[in-house]
């Protein structure tokens, strides 16, 4: 059962966003990861769907060929108490990652982020 909503399909392997990097003068997205965004994006214009500015529900499933993607306008109220869902997730993970050592032993949910398959994520 495919999720309801706006669908695109990203015909290209997908990639995780690279770290900012840094030179003498100036911080800077790679190249690479700014191409992978941008394939994204042109995905999504091609096939021809708006830009949403209401809340919405992303469903992504990646494969090694490419992402499939469906985008879902959602009636829910939402407050505006700061950051972006992705970045919470972000850090949630890395704190659940095999870390520091607690009590004289190793702390952690899993040894490395690698291993999650399947992240459900809400913001209210």
């Amino acid at each position: 059962m495919e999720p309801e909503g706006y669908f695109c399909h990203v015909d290209s392997r997908p990639k995780p966003k690279e770290r900012p990097r840094m030179s003498r003068r100036r911080t800077y997205t790679p190249a690479t990861t700014i191409l992978a965004e941008q394939c994204v994006r042109q995905a999504w214009h091609n096939a021809g769907h708006p830009m949403l500015d209401v809340p919405v529900d992303v469903t992504v499933i990646y494969d090694r060929n490419g992402s499939s993607i469906w985008v879902k306008e959602i009636e829910h109220p939402t407050s505006h108490w700061g950051g972006d869902l992705d970045n919470l997730v972000k850090l949630t993970l890395d704190g659940l990652q095999q870390g520091a050592i607690f009590d004289g032993s190793i702390s952690g949910a899993f040894t490395n982020d690698k291993l999650v398959k399947s992240i459900n994520a809400f913001k209210l």
